[in-house]
C-alpha cells in the first residue's frame, strides 16, 4: 500500500491534523537546533506537538467550538513525532547546533 493510497483514505479533517502536527514538530525542532542537541530538540519538538494538538481538542474543541475527537489528538501526536524526528536528522546530518560532542 502506497503513501498516496493512504492519504487518501483519511478524512480531510485528518489531514489537517497530521499537516498540523508534521510542521509543529519540524518547525520547534529546527528552531531549538542550534542551542540544544539534537535529541534534546527533537524532544522539545515532538512535545510540543502533541502538547498544541491536545490543547486543540481539550481546550478549543471542548468549549463548544468544534468536535472533541481522540483520533484528531492522536494523529496530530504522531505527526509531531515523526516531524521531530525529521528534524532531529535534519540538525544531524547538517551538523547544527552543538552536535553529539561530550554526549555520553
Amino acid at each position: 500500500m502506497s503513501i498516496k493510497t493512504l492519504w487518501r483514505a483519511l478524512r480531510p479533517d485528518l489531514r489537517k491534523h497530521v499537516i498540523a502536527g508534521l510542521a509543529i514538530g519540524l518547525a520547534v525542532t529546527l528552531c531549538a537546533g542550534p542551542w540544544l542537541h539534537p535529541l534534546a530538540a527533537a524532544l522539545l519538538g515532538a512535545v510540543a506537538g502533541i502538547a498544541v494538538g491536545w490543547l486543540k481538542e481539550y481546550f478549543w474543541d471542548a468549549r463548544g467550538r468544534g468536535t472533541v475527537d481522540r483520533l484528531d489528538y492522536l494523529m496530530t501526536g504522531r505527526a509531531a513525532l515523526l516531524g521531530a524526528a525529521l528534524g532531529g536528522l535534519i540538525i544531524t546530518l547538517s551538523g547544527i547546533g552543538p552536535g553529539w560532542e561530550g554526549w555520553p
